[in-house]
């Protein structure tokens, strides 16, 4: 179904390009991956971080990047949404996607700080330096901490996020109602795993994985979408 307005190339743009940035970068980690290492053994996920830190910080800026855009086309969603209860619904999905950016962004700067720490600590320990390479490993522990503490919070937000978009976009008749049901469902399921679970395992994470690659592939479907509907 055509919008009533036409959103520009550069925002399909955005809402194609934005998922897939983020989840590919989020596969290529080599501590998330396809076989995550499990976030409640921190002696070995900093091992990972302080072995990958050059790859590991390539990526998550590239991740970040992904969201930053992909909230820009959100935004441009917003601006071809029909007034009423769709636009309603529209603004508060984007308000609540900027705010999962923002918790991403923390969450990022956070594993970035930990990964440092924990280059310093195991080159500390290479040079003999027991005392400092434990330092370092205790501060990076406590930075571990915080981010996946961030980690929770942010996947529930962004969940939320996505559940309020489908629920937009179902009066809004921008794509089909399916597509829009679809989006809502994984926003729900999010939901529910965060609620009811501690996502920071290694199954957890597994899971969350998951749930990005539909949700990306959903985003995606929508990007071309808008663009056909807009090119016929």
């Amino acid at each position: 179904m055509a919008a009533a307005k036409k959103m520009p190339n550069i925002g399909i743009v955005w809402l194609i390009l934005g998922p897939v940035l983020i989840v590919l970068f989020n596969l290529l980690q080599p501590h998330v991956g396809i076989q995550p290492t499990d976030p409640q053994d921190a002696g070995a996920y900093l091992g990972k971080l302080a072995a990958n830190g050059d790859s590991i910080r390539i990526y998550s800026i590239l991740i970040l990047f992904g969201f930053v855009i992909y909230t820009g086309g959100v935004l441009r969603l917003s601006s071809i949404t029909p007034d009423g209860e769709a636009k309603i619904r529209m603004n508060a999905a984007l308000a609540l996607t900027v705010a999962s950016l923002a918790l991403s962004a923390v969450f990022i700067g956070l594993t970035l700080g930990e990964t440092d720490l924990a280059e310093k600590g195991a080159a500390a320990g290479a040079a003999g330096n027991a005392a400092g390479s434990a330092t370092y490993m205790g501060y990076a522990g406590a930075l571990h901490a915080a981010a996946f503490g961030v980690n929770q919070a942010f996947v529930y937000v962004a969940s939320l996020s996505v559940l309020v978009l489908g629920l937009a976009l179902v009066p809004a008749k921008i794509v089909n109602i399916r597509l829009s049901q679809a989006i809502a469902l994984v926003g729900l399921l999010g939901i529910v795993v965060t609620s009811i679970w501690n996502i920071n395992t290694e199954e957890g994470v597994t899971i969350v994985g998951y749930l990005y690659l539909v949700w990306a592939l959903l985003i995606v479907t929508v990007g071309v979408t808008i663009y056909r509907n807009q090119n016929k």
